[in-house]
């Protein structure tokens, strides 16, 4: 599809008759800051989006993205373009849907989703074979995030989609509670001599293995300060799906989101108790940009991840 660009006293200026792909190029670009993964999103190999770019660049006269640490940055003029490129692809988009019947069912698609690997310890298998079920054609891609990063990640595009544990402020993004969990501690059954539930003095007494972003203190550490007590820390990590191979064969503990150290629990050796010390369960939401709400993908996903989680923490 080409585009002929016109300018205020009606005069036709033909720009190489723009092809709208190169557009889209742009916003993948612009969402992904890396041409590897916009070529992922887009379906196209890399050196289409090398080739676009620089039919970019020579079209708007301006180098659009510089090379960083950190991928790819837009220009100040590419900030300002970007703006009216979405607003104008949604307008040919909508002008072109009620001719065009294509099913988003069939689409191939790249669609990113940000979670800590709790989740997706937890749900990461079922969600791709459910979202595989309704369209096989969709490639799902888990990028590592959390409560602290994913507005930031979600507002930049870095992500499509959210699952996050703990509240989502930002007017911006938009969201959808699926359900609150608690926490169990886990530990190698091999190294207790009986099932019974943990109280709080063997809590106290064995050594711990803390997951947490900080790698320095949790919210079991906050709890236990409340009632004057503290806990040994041995390990700290910010994986969840370390904890097997942490654990195993120690007489240590880790406390965790319930649902995790339930699908945990199934792997092998390991066991599973209420915890003695008091804790306040959190929401578990899944959230996207307000824009997201145009993209009936991204939608279809959004209820595929919202109607598996909640019925699972149902089950749970």
């Amino acid at each position: 599809m080409k585009l002929i660009l016109y300018n205020t006293d009606m005069n036709s200026i033909n720009l190489a008759k723009v092809d709208l792909n190169l557009l889209k190029v742009f916003l993948a670009l612009c969402q992904e800051h890396n041409v590897t993964r916009a070529a992922e999103k887009l379906c196209v190999t890399q050196s289409a989006v090398s080739s676009s770019l620089k039919r970019l660049r020579h079209l708007y006269q301006d180098p659009l993205f510089q090379r960083t640490q950190n991928g790819m940055v837009p220009t100040t003029r590419a900030l300002l373009l970007r703006p009216l490129i979405q607003d104008a692809l949604t307008k040919v988009e909508q002008s072109l849907s009620d001719t065009v019947a294509l099913d988003v069912r069939q689409q191939a698609r790249t669609v990113t989703i940000g979670l800590s690997d709790d989740f997706e310890v937890a749900f990461g298998r079922e969600l791709i074979e459910s979202i595989r079920q309704e369209a096989p054609n969709f490639r799902i891609v888990f990028k590592q995030t959390n409560s602290i990063v994913v507005e930031k990640a979600l507002k930049e595009h870095d992500i499509d989609l959210a699952i996050t544990g703990g509240g989502i402020n930002d007017p911006r993004i938009k969201h959808l509670s699926l359900g609150r969990s608690g926490y169990l501690c886990i530990y190698d059954k091999r190294h207790r001599s009986d099932d019974s539930e943990i109280l709080l003095e063997e809590f106290i007494a064995r050594e711990h293995i803390l997951i947490s972003y900080t790698g320095i203190t949790g919210s079991v550490d906050d709890c236990l300060e409340e009632i004057g007590l503290s806990r040994k820390i041995t390990v700290a990590s910010t994986h969840f799906s370390a904890i097997p191979f942490l654990l195993a064969d120690t007489d240590a503990i880790a406390t965790i989101p319930d649902f995790a150290a339930r699908k945990i629990a199934k792997q092998g050796c390991f066991a599973v108790s209420s915890c003695p010390v008091a804790m306040q369960e959190f929401a578990i939401n899944i959230g996207w940009h307000y824009d997201a709400n145009r993209d009936s993908a991204l939608m279809l996903v959004r209820d595929l991840i919202a109607t598996l989680i909640r019925t699972k923490l149902r089950i749970t």
